[in-house]
């Protein structure tokens, strides 16, 4: 099995917060997922297309 990175343990350990918390409702909790989930495939696009034209991806770039 893969090893998360730290911004997959961060994304999982605000949601399963925000899951068993009394101030979202299932709705919210679903849009806060997608907003995580579609700022990290952001991320990792502008990772592998740094990478793809020869630069170093790392946290600062």
């Amino acid at each position: 099995m893969e090893e998360q990175t730290i911004q997959e343990k961060i994304k999982t350990a605000f949601i399963d917060a925000v899951s068993t918390s009394s101030e979202f409702t299932g709705e919210e909790i679903k849009e806060i997922d997608e907003i995580i989930s579609s700022t990290q495939k952001a991320d990792k696009m502008a990772e592998n297309l740094l990478k793809t034209i020869g630069g170093a991806a790392d946290e600062d770039t």
